[in-house]
């Protein structure tokens, strides 16, 4: 039971709260409930944050349809007494949820929502209601650009699967030197402007992820920038030889000669990518499953220039739920480094 004097309120906030970090989730739940119940006409705000930390129950058990059910019910009862960053995130997760259940096409429109409301002012609204709390306009600030990170990462995906559409134009039928010629000029080349557009045009999206300085998801996005040029170079190296070409040493030098020239560049800003991916990685100390697939993809452009490390370090598929702290991350090499 709960009165409504500010103490009671205080102690079954906390109540609520602590709950959730023993893992207790029926209590919590029973104790939000009845906070709600007493306190939600009184103190709309502090109903909002309570029930909005509820969703760390669903999200830590992985069950991605109660984790967009709970935010979509939140938001509608909530969305107005929400902080930003709150408001801002709930958007991010249901979009997450929704991924996670291979609703893509569903999952877009709230990570745009989200985006918008980072892009509307959320920052300005977050220094207000701080109320010159300078340490919790931080962290709030700290949480919404990252949640901001991550929408723009996810929706820099869509573009990424507009570029893996675009598939490699094979050489079919009997080949000789004319053939060679014309495929090389004509649909192989369009092949690679069709390519190479769609690449740029993701490029530009995941860039936009390193505007937040958010490095768990400025790592991700150089991972995938790296990824598309490696596919891309992956794509002209296995290239399927037609069998003609195979019996001819001269019309096989130009088929594999033309495709290795065209590939090179690709080479380069693959390398680039992971590089960057592994040195921003290493400046703030953030290993993850990006950052890792960054490494292994070094090592296989180039081994001898990039060994992979041989220190042993924590499995890089966990991801701390705490926000990190506030501050901006540090890209690019000292002078001494240099």
């Amino acid at each position: 039971q709960a009165g409504t004097c500010p103490k009671a309120q205080d102690a079954l906030q906390d109540a609520v709260f602590f709950r959730l970090g023993l893992g207790d989730d029926e209590k919590a739940l029973a104790d939000a409930k009845l906070y709600e119940k007493n306190y939600a006409k009184k103190y709309p705000r502090e109903t909002s944050q309570v029930i909005y930390s509820l969703a760390s129950i669903y999200e830590r058990q992985s069950d991605w349809q109660k984790v967009a059910e709970h935010y979509q019910s939140y938001l509608k009862k909530y969305g107005r007494q929400a902080l930003p960053n709150e408001e801002l995130r709930a958007n991010v997760q249901i979009g997450v949820a929704l991924w996670k259940q291979n609703k893509k096409p569903e999952a877009e429109k709230y990570f745009k929502a989200a985006t918008k409301i980072w892009t509307s002012g959320a920052p300005a609204k977050i220094e207000k209601l701080a109320g010159g709390d300078a340490e919790k306009a931080a962290k709030w600030l700290a949480e919404g650009s990252q949640a901001t990170a991550q929408a723009l990462w996810y929706l820099s995906e869509y573009q990424f699967a507009e570029f893996a559409k675009i598939k490699f134009p094979e050489l079919k039928g009997g080949a000789d030197l004319k053939k060679v010629n014309e495929w090389a000029q004509g649909p192989f080349v369009k092949w690679i402007e069709a390519k190479g557009k769609a690449l740029q045009a993701a490029e530009v999206a995941y860039g936009k992820v390193r505007e937040l300085k958010a490095p768990m998801w400025d790592i991700a996005a150089a991972e995938r920038v790296g990824v598309m040029y490696r596919t891309f170079v992956d794509e002209f190296r296995d290239a399927p030889v037609p069998d003609e070409i195979k019996k001819d040493p001269e019309l096989m030098d130009i088929y594999l000669g033309s495709l290795d020239e065209k590939s090179q560049p690709w080479v380069v800003k693959a390398t680039g990518a992971f590089d960057f991916c592994m040195t921003l990685a290493t400046q703030v100390r953030w290993f993850n499953e990006f950052s890792q697939q960054c490494e292994q993809e070094l090592n296989r452009l180039d081994p001898r220039k990039y060994p992979l490390a041989a220190e042993l370090r924590g499995a890089p598929n966990y991801v701390q739920q705490k926000v990190a702290e506030p501050v901006a991350a540090q890209i690019g090499r000292t002078d001494e480094e240099e």
